[in-house]
């Protein structure tokens, strides 16, 4: 299981990124929401998505049903 995060590397500090935006739901177009999100938060620099990806033994909470879906998700796309 995983959510995504677009981080924001400022071009004067790449040592430093900055989180913009924690998404659980993927954009269809990354390129486009990016350009959104880099015109609404104002500030110069590279932006890019990562996935986190969560393992079993992460604190999070799903219910069941939900869990079993995603890993079958999962499988099938593999």
């Amino acid at each position: 299981m995983g959510d995504h995060v677009i981080l924001r590397f400022p071009i004067d500090d790449p040592d430093n990124p900055e989180v913009v935006d924690v998404l659980a739901n993927v954009p269809v177009h990354w390129q486009k929401y990016l350009k959104e999100k880099a015109h609404k938060h104002k500030k110069p620099g590279r932006y890019i998505v990562s996935n986190l990806l969560y393992d079993e033994e992460t604190e999070y909470y799903y219910p069941e049903s939900i869990k079993r879906k995603h890993k079958k998700t999962e499988e099938n796309s593999e």
